[in-house]
């Protein structure tokens, strides 16, 4: 979970470098490379899991299109850092409400 919003660098630093060697000798740091691929495989497992689940279970119109409505929330920090998420959501075959955000976990509620 993301909480303090640092740039990837920041695990090259050395007073980050210090404070993990106080907290835990025996960690060893990934390099930004390193974190920075874990963050596209991340992306691209996510962006899979959200497609595959509108194209499995989102209805389509006669032409073939998604059925579906998205939602955008925008918000920001008292530091003017701005956010945003986005929310699909659609009615099943069954009439059941479904939604998918991209940082969900698990892929629909």
């Amino acid at each position: 979970q993301i909480h303090d919003m640092r740039p990837i660098n920041l695990v090259q630093g050395k007073g980050f470098k210090e404070f993990c060697a106080v907290m835990d000798p025996r960690f060893s740091i990934p390099n930004a490379v390193t974190i920075n691929s874990q963050i596209q495989n991340d992306y691209t497992a996510m962006k899979e899991r959200v497609c595959k689940t509108l194209q499995s279970e989102c209805p389509r119109n006669t032409h073939g299109q998604l059925l579906v409505s998205t939602t955008i929330d925008c918000w920001s920090r008292l530091d003017q850092k701005g956010f945003f998420g986005v929310t699909a959501h659609w009615i099943t075959e069954n009439f059941h409400m479904r939604s998918v955000t991209p940082k969900d976990r698990k892929s629909v509620v």
